[in-house]
């Protein structure tokens, strides 16, 4: 199996869905954590601020939180 990776949904340029779920190119970190969470932050990694998701979502944001790029990954389970 292979993990699947959106670098930055505010510039991939194809629609993004999840299990019925579109997430739109101007998502904000809490629209998109409550549309897979619940999701807990992850602490110690370096680049970016990033939560794991229960539905095997990750997350991931600019290291200064402004939202600038959110990048998503797809784990396999």
């Amino acid at each position: 199996m292979s993990d699947v990776w959106i670098d930055d949904i505010r510039t991939f340029p194809h629609e993004r869905r999840l299990a019925g779920n579109l997430v739109t190119w101007k998502a904000s970190l809490e629209e998109i954590k409550k549309m897979f969470g619940p999701c807990d932050r992850v602490d110690g990694v370096k680049g970016g601020t990033f939560f794991n998701c229960r539905n095997g979502m990750a997350i991931g944001i600019d290291p200064d939180e402004s939202g600038a790029f959110v990048q998503l990954r797809l784990k396999p389970r």
